[in-house]
């Protein structure tokens, strides 16, 4: 196989960096992003935090018990979109081969440039010639230094010769830090690293294979591939190639976004229909703005409901036609919360919603009609006490979503939804900075049961009188641009979602 060049760039922290550095009081402190709550979860952790045991996943009380002089923040996921688009328009600069991982991570690869860098660039013998690998480190360099430039915010780079390796090598550089790994080096260097290094052997495999005595890499190749196997079925033949150092996956370049969802870990158990269903109006509106930002339609919509015990249920319902309208969206998520409160299964420690089957559209304008079309309702700020008086919303007939009060009830303390990002693929449980799970742990829940129940999809109509079309497509328009100016809490539906 022809050699490749292969790099990784990983932000350091980097929820907590910009926070860092949006705010020079946090500087050289313990910072962790998350809620504070009783159920808050820590998102990210700064360096500083780190040297106390802090990690992300890390319920925040028990964060805050190994450094009570954290600072506890709560996260900008708008902000850290935003930033993570300058980084990877910053990485698109140098080659266009990029396969973006996460938030804040992505693969890309320098084979086809190096000749642009490398005087005399030979790619069948690349890795065997130090020109060639200090050419890879200027570049590397002046990689960093324009991210820093553009964001002022430190990244660690790893460049080898395919996936497994760059990653591993980012990793093992952090923080701040610049590292290459020749390929005819990396199965001695690979030897004594822990096996949780290896993608797919996650916390569970961990402690199977402590079991049998297996905790560095040399110890699982002394055990042997047939034998392990024989244990774990046919994909430890995959731990194996990479434990090698082998690895032939290819970049996956504009890979195609699958799903658009939020979810909540509540502060206390909610059972009451009124508040879940203002609740789930709220997930509604987010995720089909963020539906209509990327210039997206949904094919479907699914509920994800968990209770107090961790059980898991799930819901999903089909349309007749994909959608980006709030109101057609919102008719197919409250049909299956509807569904789930008849039944009365219990109260609910986390609600979901996502939307899937997307396809794209063309945009359209902001403002097509008048703001008297609108229905819509201001709602409280958040931390409002509700002793205060009844909510507008509430008046229209649609309950606001709970607010904080100082007894803490209801309170929402956990919120992370997708907003376009891409997803990581199969990746090593044990990531440096914990950022970028597919799905990250919420307020500390545990795995769903083996009973959770995924119901088939039934079909939902979806509305296509053009006359109602429009003026759902002006309402959705006009508070699409009202939360963008004002922050997506500026303005809440009423009536007008039926």
């Amino acid at each position: 196989m022809v050699p490749r060049v292969i790099a990784h760039v990983d932000m350091d922290a980097f929820f907590a960096s910009v926070e860092q550095r949006d705010n020079p009081a946090l500087r050289g402190k313990p910072v962790l992003i998350g809620g504070s709550s009783k159920r808050g979860v820590v998102s990210a952790a700064s360096y500083e935090a780190r040297k106390f045991g802090c990690r992300s996943a890390m319920p925040t009380a028990q964060a805050l018990r190994l450094c009570p002089q954290a600072i506890v923040v709560k996260g900008q996921h708008g902000r850290y979109s935003e930033v993570s688009k300058q980084v990877f328009e910053v990485v698109r600069s140098f080659t266009p081969d990029v396969q973006p991982i996460s938030v804040d991570e992505a693969f890309f690869d320098l084979t086809n440039i190096m000749h642009l860098h490398a005087k005399g660039w030979d790619r069948e013998r690349a890795w065997e010639r130090d020109s060639a690998i200090d050419a890879m480190k200027s570049l590397g360099r002046r990689m960093k230094q324009a991210i820093r430039d553009a964001v002022d915010l430190p990244a660690s780079i790893g460049i080898s010769g395919n996936k497994f390796l760059a990653k591993l090598c980012s990793d093992l550089s952090k923080p701040d830090g610049l590292k290459i790994l020749r390929p005819q080096d990396a199965e001695r260097e690979l030897l004594p690293l822990p096996v949780g290094v290896i993608f797919g052997v996650g916390p569970k495999a961990q402690e199977r294979l402590r079991q049998l005595g297996i905790k560095t890499i040399a110890e699982m190749r002394a055990f042997g591939e047939d034998r392990l196997v024989s244990r774990f079925g046919e994909h430890a033949r995959e731990w194996f190639q990479l434990a090698r150092g082998e690895d032939h996956r290819p970049l996956r370049m504009g890979r195609e976004q699958k799903s658009i969802g939020k979810e909540r870990t509540f502060f206390d158990n909610i059972d009451e229909p009124e508040e879940l269903r203002a609740l789930l109006l709220s997930f509604v509106e987010d995720v089909s703005r963020s539906l209509r930002e990327d210039g997206l339609k949904a094919k479907g919509v699914t509920l994800k409901l968990r209770l107090g015990d961790f059980s898991t249920f799930t819901r999903s319902r089909a349309l007749t036609e994909a959608t980006d309208s709030t109101k057609e969206l919102w008719a197919a998520a409250w049909s299956l919360l509807q569904e789930w409160i008849q039944q009365r299964k219990g109260a609910l420690r986390l609600m979901g919603v996502s939307l899937h089957g997307l396809t794209s559209q063309t945009q359209m304008g902001l403002f097509e009609a008048a703001s008297e079309e609108m229905e819509a309702t201001p709602i409280p700020k958040r931390g409002a006490n509700k002793g205060a008086g009844a909510s507008p919303t509430a008046s229209r007939g649609v309950p606001a979503p709970a607010q904080k009060t100082e007894e803490g009830k209801k309170a929402i303390e956990v919120e992370n939804a997708t907003d376009g990002s891409p997803l990581p693929e199969a990746s090593n449980a044990n990531n440096a900075d914990g950022e970028n799970a597919r799905e990250p742990r919420r307020g500390g829940d545990a795995p769903a049961r083996d009973e959770d129940q995924n119901a088939p999809e039934a079909k939902c109509e979806a509305t296509t009188d053009s006359k109602g079309a429009k003026k759902r497509r002006n309402i959705d328009a006009a508070t699409d641009a009202i939360a963008k100016k004002f922050g997506k809490d500026a303005i809440r539906r009423g009536g007008a979602i039926g």
